[in-house]
């Protein structure tokens, strides 16, 4: 999660750069894992008003490992900087998990019917806060037509946007990012591929391979032709009308 000794200081100079810069849109922590795929309550609450966590850090030796407390800055805090810099664009929230669970179906003794990260979004006075959440085959917790119903009935419900900040697969298939393309555009849910890297790879590597992810042959804009998502990706936006909700 996100340190309080210098988060707070970046987020509030990053913001008043570019208060006046409109096509913007902030995200304020990529990926945080307190608790990793299975956040408890404690970790939620954490994820929102700070509390003092540890993290690992190597010692004197390759190694060793050592482990080091320090303070993070909760979600609430991260917001309240953004907005005291004058900041007026929209803010995306990236759950825990790895912002692959949104309604923490995974948490650690379930999630007792609610919502968590809806139940521990942090306040804007603008409402401009939209979830941030990132799926992939097969690393992710939500992949599943009914995970991704539960958490925008939630949000629709809270009329919260929803914001896909990164998803892909690793299997060399292009069936997982259809499937939730295809999803996504029915339900309004923007969403933007990962990674805008060079394939250097001869083959597709079969397995969970983080090269799989990339989706370029060259930075001119060519897709890789290693594996399909690159191309599909491309195709598949050009089907959209130019003013679809998930372009």
């Amino acid at each position: 999660m996100a340190d309080e000794d210098h988060s707070v200081t970046f987020w509030a100079e990053v913001a008043k750069a570019y208060a006046s810069t409109p096509g913007v849109i902030f995200d304020l922590y990529n990926e945080p894992y307190l608790g990793h795929t299975h956040p408890t309550t404690a970790d939620w609450s954490c994820w929102l008003n700070g509390c003092t966590n540890t993290t690992t850090l190597s010692a004197t030796s390759p190694h060793a490992r050592a482990l080091v407390p320090y303070q993070t800055a909760g979600m609430q805090q991260l917001v309240n900087t953004v907005r005291a810099a004058g900041a007026k664009q929209p803010i995306m929230i990236g759950g825990l998990n790895f912002a692959g669970d949104p309604c923490g179906l995974s948490d650690k003794g379930g999630n007792g019917g609610v919502c968590e990260q809806l139940a521990y979004l942090p306040k804007d006075p603008l409402n401009q806060l939209a979830i941030s959440f990132h799926t992939y085959l097969p690393n992710s917790s939500c992949t599943t037509e009914s995970c991704w119903n539960a958490f925008t009935q939630a949000a629709d419900a809270a009329n919260i946007p929803i914001i896909t900040g990164e998803f892909g697969e690793k299997d060399c298939s292009d069936a997982y990012m259809d499937s939730y393309m295809t999803w996504a555009d029915q339900n309004d849910v923007s969403y933007l591929a990962w990674t805008w890297n060079v394939n250097q790879s001869r083959a597709c590597r079969v397995g969970n391979d983080r090269a799989n992810h990339y989706l370029l042959r060259s930075y001119d804009g060519t897709p890789t032709a290693v594996s399909p998502n690159g191309a599909n990706y491309k195709a598949h936006l050009a089907t959209l009308s130019a003013d679809a909700p998930s372009s």
